[in-house]
């Protein structure tokens, strides 16, 4: 089962290819062991000396014969198929001379299993006409001489089938499976490893047919067998393995397809070696997977592995060659080198021709990928001339319902979208409908297919996508083109228009619920996240055009849903897991294997930094299939919470957006909340107070990125001048537009976007942006004297904390603090952190550590810093507890944090902004401590903490940096402590001073301290609360000349309710 890809943009295939069928049809036996490859070296010389044999002429024929065998099936491993023939041929012309002498159906079925022998080899080459042959030649004297209820009948007709399979015959594949699998199962019962083929086999034609579900069902049969059987180091289980991947990547869920490929890989490179074809097939889907990961780089890197390994094994003309040609002109064309990818697609089409002529969905699928070449290159005459063929070879060969059918329907939509005729594009769009929803036939463009019992929903999403897109293009037309009646005019377009990218917007939702893995779900956010914001494009439009409130609540609804999704899922499944009457004993092993998840996740991203940096990397296939095991028992144990915990899959999925009503129901008359949305060429603002909601659209341009990072740039350096300009700047973009809302209001809550992220809106200048002569900073009117500020990541997460921190607030009380403070004797940093992380020294001296320095630098103010903060709970009889050195280390942390509501950290942090698994917090002894935990808690341990704070203040800076996921959001440390229950986070968003820092902490908890006095802490209001205190410690800052420049007091930011 090997598999092509088209990237996202146009799709994902796979297909099955002539030798890697031999991953379903046949549990491949055990690598062959040095002893056995001494045989075959010595029989090989023996033929060369004597052109017979090395065995004694009295040897009985059948034991002689018996011997071939076993040389053919030897050669027959080692992918020798020529050689493998000759000791098959001579082995059957023995048995059948026995047979015949004494009609012995012992020595019949050996001759039966000769000439299938000969079937697989001949079709492993390539020959399948030749294949057909031997296997109905066996077929026919097995069903004569050994009666329809015979394994070895069932094995004829398994091969048959394999080869109209690969041949796309798929019925009569089907066909000669079920015939085998009745045989089987009479014969030999369920659990057989006969029987697992069968079922791994069957789930490859509903595969090719793009029926993925059924594909899993009956691969998910074939593994539970073989692992029963055999173990799961068998390479047959590994087949069943690399066959679940790809169905996993025909869903999209790349990175659960890459766990199975990675696990298939191991177990075959251990029973197989390394010079077998299978090993190349392993190749080339990972490559796929790296490709449409966007890694093409890697992807390259397999496919030229794959391409060797094949062209060593199999020989130039091999079909599985001129898979790796097609798929390195994928890589190239991604690259834009077109003529390099015309290149390798016609070298990839001339061998398939030969091998299985012209009526094949192989060369149907060549023909699409070469129209994609010249598409892409814009030379559409030709685009349409090969997807025209495409299409016509696919009706023959696939039918017309077949996914990749509707695939090249959106190809040819997209030429004549490309070139105008956007009429004619919307009717291809609404003819890959046709085959992509069941029973949906309906011409009209003003109907949208249900998304019920779909069975792509992938290729269903990028129709929509492509349709809503041709809708909004028409309606911006000066007359819409040629209207019909119903959807005359630039509003009735429009409103088609919007009306898909909300149905796009559903069905991503469903496909996210479908994926396991983080990974994959961060980037559908990223792949998707233009349907927001062309959807919100478009509801603007409208909005402009009709006035309509209802428009101004739909772009807010689609900001919404292009914010922060799989943390708000990730948040509401925690939910669902306490609330649903699951037992304690479940439970507890569910966050075990969270924990041991997120340890081999992390170890797993170092190792393979230390690959790409040319490192050994020993531990990683151990470490990955370790994660491999822990994966299915996690999914195998949330599939159990859904199907005996009700309550479980109804808190789980019971996903629905912030209403404005909601919200202004919480945010009370002094609260106001901003939500941004960078669109083109204008930034969308919506402004939400008790008793008022407005959408703005400000205009921007090409420059406005170019502000937003010169701004950041300019605190972190202290560049006073740019920061005067950019401030200013920033201000008149972000708030100007929206001050009406704002003149009596008292705290703001921010929920950023894209790049506005890295904006702490506190630093922002109001008033009069010209400056002469000495600026006073002491005097400015910086935007935290107006307001208390604090940020979220989307509305609907802020609203789903306020009301779990009501409904489900636990009594916990008092402070804990951790410093390690680093001094030369307690550091502690071991040549291990050495070599992968260390201390960037900064003119501010701050506590952020980066990729390529190599010690620690001493905090020597952290300790004064929870020390005061400590004293001043004890002043008040407050619970307070300080670790130390030594003591602050990451065991102490993880064993005494969720008792407490205040969680303060004074240490370096770990920076890994392209990575952001390796980012973290450093505690004592990291490196070398002796204890089970190494010293750094890593982003994903923070998911695990089950804390039950009000308040975490991270005093390590960048905590709040982290790599930027289109669609999602920034993933900083932030996000693990909000889903381990923190209420409110503190983190920073550059390095800021040892010194600084403890000033802007102590002032910090004396506000909070000094507001619980006025309030019960245990009421306090949020416009009383942690907001206005960091308001107050920033002001305080402020009024010093030496700290009152913004890079002192403005990388603490507060994100949380």
């Amino acid at each position: 089962m090997r598999h092509r890809a088209r990237s996202v943009e146009t799709g994902i295939r796979f297909f099955l290819r002539s030798g890697s069928e031999d991953r379903a049809s046949r549990i491949l036996p055990q690598r062959t062991p040095h002893p056995a490859r001494f045989f075959i070296l010595l029989l090989g010389i023996s033929l060369a000396l004597t052109g017979e044999r090395i065995f004694p002429q009295s040897a009985p024929d059948t034991v002689l014969a018996g011997e071939y065998f076993a040389g053919a099936e030897a050669f027959s491993r080692e992918a020798h198929y020529d050689s493998s023939n000759v000791y098959y041929g001579k082995a059957a012309k023995i048995y059948e001379a026995a047979a015949l002498r004494g009609n012995d159906s012992t020595q019949w079925e050996k001759y039966i299993q000769c000439y299938n022998g000969l079937g697989v080899n001949s079709r492993r080459q390539g020959l399948y006409g030749q294949s057909l042959a031997y296997l109905n030649r066996a077929l026919t004297v097995g069903l004569d001489k050994l009666g329809s209820q015979n394994l070895t009948v069932a094995a004829c007709y398994q091969g048959i089938g394999v080869v109209y399979s690969v041949e796309g015959e798929f019925a009569k594949a089907l066909d000669y499976y079920h015939k085998s699998l009745q045989i089987k199962r009479r014969v030999s019962g369920e659990e057989h490893r006969a029987v697992a083929v069968s079922y791994n086999s069957i789930g490859n034609v509903y595969r090719a047919k793009g029926d993925y579900e059924r594909a899993l069902e009956y691969y998910h049969k074939a593994l539970e067998i073989g692992i029963k059987i055999s173990g799961s180091e068998d390479p047959a289980v590994a087949a069943f393995y690399f066959n679940i991947g790809v169905a996993c990547y025909d869903q999209g869920d790349y990175e659960r397809a890459l766990e199975y490929f990675l696990k298939s890989l191991s177990i075959e490179l251990q029973t197989l070696g390394e010079e077998h074809p299978s090993i190349a097939a392993s190749y080339n889907n990972i490559a796929n997977v790296y490709h449409d990961k966007g890694d093409t780089g890697k992807a390259l890197e397999y496919h030229r592995k794959a391409l060797a390994l094949r062209l060593r094994t199999l020989g130039e003309e091999h079909t599985d060659v001129a898979e790796s040609y097609f798929n390195l002109a994928r890589a190239y064309a991604a690259q834009d080198d077109y003529r390099g990818a015309l290149e390798y697609h016609h070298k990839a089409l001339s061998i398939e021709r030969k091998a299985v002529g012209e009526e094949h969905y192989w060369i149907a699928e060549s023909y699409f990928q070469i129209g994609n070449v010249y598409f892409a290159e814009g030379s559409f005459d030709s685009a349409l001339e090969y997807y025209h063929k495409s299409l016509a070879l696919q009706h023959r060969t696939l039918g017309e319902r077949h996914p990749e059918v509707a695939l090249t329907h959106q190809q040819i939509g997209k030429v004549y979208q490309r070139r105008g005729e956007i009429r004619q594009a919307l009717a291809y769009y609404q003819k890959a409908f046709h085959v992509l929803a069941p029973g949906f036939r309906d011409e009209d463009i003003r109907v949208n297919p249900r998304l019920e019992n779909c069975t792509h929903p992938r290729y269903l999403l990028s129709s929509l996508i492509l349709k809503a897109e041709a809708l909004a293009e028409l309606s911006r037309q000066p007359s819409g083109g040629p209207a019909s009646a119903a959807d005359r005019g630039e509003t009735g377009l429009a409103q088609l228009s919007l009306s898909t990218w909300k149905l796009a917007s559903r069905l991503t939702e469903e496909i996210r619920r479908a994926y396991q893995s983080e990974g994959s779900k961060l980037l559908l956010s990223r792949e998707t996240a233009d349907i927001y914001r062309k959807g919100i494009q478009t509801a603007s439009r409208l909005y402009h055009i009709s006035g309509e409130r209802r428009y101004s609540e739909e772009i807010f609804q689609l900001m919404e849903q292009g914010k922060a999704a799989v943390l708000q899922e990730a948040l509401q499944e925690s939910q669902a897991r306490q609330f649903a009457g699951i037992p304690d004993s479940l439970l507890e092993r569910e966050r075990e294997l969270r924990i041991n998840l997120a340890y081999y996740r992390t170890q797993i991203e170092k190792e393979s930094e230390k690959e790409e940096a040319g490192e050994d990397a020993g531990k990683l296939s151990d470490l990955q299939q370790r994660l491999f095991a822990l994966n299915r028992e996690y999914e195998q144990l949330t599939a159990r919470f859904e199907s005996e915990f009700p309550q479980y899959y109804n808190l789980k999925y019971r996903t629905r957006i912030a209403s404005i009503a909601e919200l202004q129901s919480v945010l009370g008359q002094r609260s106001a909340m901003l939500s941004y949305f960078i669109g083109d060429g204008a930034i969308y603002i919506a402004a939400i107070t008790g008793d008022a909601f407005n959408v703005s659209a400000a205009p921007i341009d090409s420059s406005f990125g170019a502000t937003v990072e010169t701004f950041f740039k300019s605190l972190k350096i202290v560049d006073k001048e740019d920061y005067l300009q950019t401030a200013a700047d920033l201000y008149q973009k972000l708030l100007r537009p929206v001050e009406n809302y704002l003149a009596d209001k008292k705290r703001l809550i921010i929920i950023p976007g894209d790049i506005l992220y890295y904006v702490p809106f506190e630093a922002l200048l109001a008033g009069d942006s010209s400056r002469s002569g000495t600026v006073d900073f002491t005097a400015l009117d910086y935007l935290v004297r107006r307001y208390e500020i604090s940020y979220h990541y989307s509305a609907t997460l802020f609203l789903q904390q306020q009301r779990s921190a009501a409904a489900f607030r636990q009594p916990v009380s008092g402070f804990i603090g951790f410093a390690p403070v680093f001094t030369d004797k307690t550091r502690g940093i071991s040549s291990w952190l050495a070599d992968v992380s260390g201390y960037i020294e900064s003119l501010l001296d701050g506590r952020s550590v980066g990729v390529e320095g190599r010690h620690l630098k001493e905090l020597k103010y952290s300790e004064e810093e929870v020390k005061d903060i400590a004293g001043m709970f004890r002043s008040r009889n407050a619970e307070a507890d300080g670790y130390f050195h030594s003591r602050a280390s990451e065991e102490n942390f993880k064993a005494n944090a969720g008792r407490y509501r205040y969680i303060h950290v004074a240490t370096h942090g770990l920076l890994n902004e392209e990575n952001p698994a390796l980012s973290g917090l450093i505690f004592s002894g990291a490196g070398n401590s002796p204890a089970a935990e190494d010293g750094i808690l890593y982003s994903a341990e923070t998911y695990n903490l089950n804390l039950n704070a009000d308040l975490v203040a991270l005093g390590s800076c960048e905590s709040g940096i982290g790599k930027f996921v289109k669609g999602e959001g920034l993933m900083a440390l932030t996000r693990g402590f909000l889903y381990s229950g923190a209420k409110n986070v503190i983190h920073s968003l550059w390095k800021v001073s040892d010194k600084e820092t403890r000033q802007l902490m102590a002032e910090l908890y004396r506000h909070i301290l000094n507001l619980c006095e006025k309030y019960p802490c245990e009421g306090l209001e949020p416009s009383q609360g942690y907001s206005a205190a960091l308001r107050a410690a920033k002001l305080s800052l402020i009024a010093q000349e030496t700290t009152a420049f913004p890079a002192s007091w403005s990388s603490f930011v507060l994100v949380g309710n």
